[in-house]
């Protein structure tokens, strides 16, 4: 109430033009207003709210040096959150999660040295997958439509962790294309030109083979044996 009263006397004797000396009061009341809000809204991790508030404070605010050094804190804060976000992902093997995380954090952040260790990190891991994941993606495709992975090809696309299968049909008389990606053992396809289908799909592995498993809304599923060695 005493934050809104003060808002409307310090409007009210700008309109008039009054008594500059009350103006710089009610001014430097708002603006402690302000940054007390901020710093409230900081301490529960509400960045945003805190950012807005802190743009009421003008430069030529006795609170203005205060604000900055708030900004710093919720920009180092934000960060590290992001980070430590960040890296649960790539613990879990969503690396793709992972990565947009560690993009919301600037090249001029303390923790941008981490970040680049752990996009490294993530490039490598998904390299490493990727040995397999090559092969898995024609086992999905297969259990999915049916063809033999023996007639498949199988390219990386521009975009990491994504792999192009494609195949020509003699019976159809024409090529099809489809790409996938993995998350952990998710596996997630679409047409190589179309939007994503994210059904139930997943895989698991033995000492000689992958299983294609696909579970339905029922609770029911359908598995695919794939001996590695039919994938190369």
């Amino acid at each position: 109430g005493q934050y809104d009263a003060a808002k409307h006397e310090l409007t009210k004797v700008k309109e008039t033009d009054a008594d500059y000396k009350k103006a710089k009061l009610l001014t430097i009341k708002l603006d402690s207003t302000y940054y007390q809000l901020a710093s409230e809204q900081y301490s529960k991790n509400y960045f945003e709210n805190a950012t807005d508030l802190l743009k009421n404070i003008d430069f030529q605010s006795s609170f203005y040096n205060k604000k900055i050094a708030l900004k710093e804190q919720i920009s180092k804060k934000n960060d590290s959150i992001f980070y430590q976000q960040a890296f649960e992902q790539y613990s879990n093997n969503y690396f793709e999660n992972s990565t947009e995380l560690l993009k919301k954090i600037s090249t001029d952040s303390p923790l941008n040295e981490k970040k680049v260790e752990l996009l490294t990190r993530i490039s490598k891991k998904i390299k490493q997958n990727s040995i397999k994941e090559k092969y898995i993606s024609k086992a999905v495709i297969s259990s999915i439509f049916g063809p033999p992975p023996s007639i498949m090809k199988v390219k990386e696309d521009k975009q990491p962790g994504v792999f192009i299968v494609s195949y020509y049909s003699r019976d159809a008389g024409k090529s099809y294309s489809y790409k996938v990606k993995f998350e952990n053992n998710k596996a997630f396809w679409g047409a190589d030109d179309g939007r994503w289908r994210y059904d139930n799909i997943y895989y698991t592995e033995t000492n000689n083979a992958y299983y294609i498993i696909e579970e339905y809304g029922d609770g029911s599923k359908r598995k695919d044996k794939f001996y590695k060695t039919s994938l190369k």
